[in-house]
């Protein structure tokens, strides 16, 4: 049976300590390190460079779909799966630009986040019953609006459109004020502009679109 080195980022000591009991009755799995920060996590996989790393998506120091790009770049040839309490549609699109291979609820029982561990680690990408739907809804609305969304891009401003190109980048509101030489506040006006135009909810909703729409590749970390 293939070992299968793991690491636990999140930020309840409980929780991972439950956990990493749980994963430990598992002959296959070996859990390498824990982190409850999102800069420790990148630290210890760096050096590690575990097979899975089981991730939530809020930490103290930032989110986990900002860190997971991060996680990937020291250690391509891990495997990312969120692991969270939360199927909001956000953050759903932020995990998977961001490199995840899976997303998971926390209500999962211990068997089947087991079967979910082994079927990433053998390179399948995995989601949740409830997380499933969410993206097959959200990808067929994207795909009904692409021709209005289509005509909308055409019709944004030579600002919005630069603004656009930015936030596609996954540019922060404050660095793409300084590209610009602009405020964040007028940074926001465009966004929300951008957003009526192109019937998005939010700057990972863009990223995913501009994506969709070729016109980026890799979001930025």
């Amino acid at each position: 049976m293939q070992e299968v080195r793991l690491v636990i980022v999140d930020d309840h000591a409980i929780f991972r300590e439950g956990l990493r009991a749980l994963l430990d009755m598992e002959e296959d799995f070996v859990v390498v390190g824990e982190a409850s920060r999102g800069d420790e996590a990148v630290a210890m996989v760096a050096d590690d460079k575990p097979d899975v790393i089981l991730l939530d998506l809020h930490l103290p120091d930032g989110s986990g779909s900002q860190f997971c790009n991060q996680l990937l770049k020291v250690s391509p040839n891990s495997k990312v799966l969120i692991l969270s309490a939360y199927n909001d549609d956000q953050e759903i699109s932020a995990a998977l630009i961001s490199g995840a291979r899976g997303y998971v609820l926390k209500t999962v029982g211990g068997e089947r986040l087991a079967d979910n561990i082994r079927s990433i680690q053998r390179g399948e990408v995995l989601l949740a019953p409830a997380v499933a739907d969410k993206v097959v809804q959200q990808l067929s609305r994207l795909h009904e609006e692409d021709g209005r969304q289509e005509e909308a891009l055409e019709v944004l401003t030579p600002r919005e459109r630069e603004v656009f190109a930015l936030a596609s980048r996954g540019l922060k509101n404050a660095e793409i004020a300084d590209e610009l030489f602009l405020s964040e506040k007028t940074i926001k006006t465009h966004l929300r502009n951008i957003y009526n135009k192109l019937n998005l909810a939010s700057k990972a909703e863009l990223r995913l679109f501009a994506v969709k729409m070729g016109l980026t590749t890799e979001p930025r970390s």
